[in-house]
């Protein structure tokens, strides 16, 4: 059973929030975990990659890309892509 919570109240994500600070670490323990979705939008349709592009964490972005069930392609409500933002 996980004591972190499902989001908060702007509904970002363990993996959004901590993707968007860089902790590598704690990421691949939660990517390790099946119950959570690490593609999950946020209250303003972003996602834990968003987070981690808009920050310059690199090595998390990848981390994410690695996976079949994160979509480096999804776009928010204004049409922009997570990868738009390191370029």
């Amino acid at each position: 059973m996980s004591i972190l919570p499902s989001q908060t109240t702007k509904g970002k994500t363990p993996h959004w929030s901590t993707s968007g600070n860089g902790y590598e670490g704690v990421v691949k323990r939660l990517l390790q975990q099946n119950d959570r979705n690490p593609d999950k939008r946020d209250n303003n349709t972003k996602t834990a990659v968003w987070g981690a592009a808009w920050d310059g964490h690199e090595r998390v972005v990848n981390l994410l890309f690695a996976r079949d069930d994160v979509n480096p392609d999804k776009p928010d409500t204004d049409g922009g892509t997570p990868v738009f933002w390191p370029s």
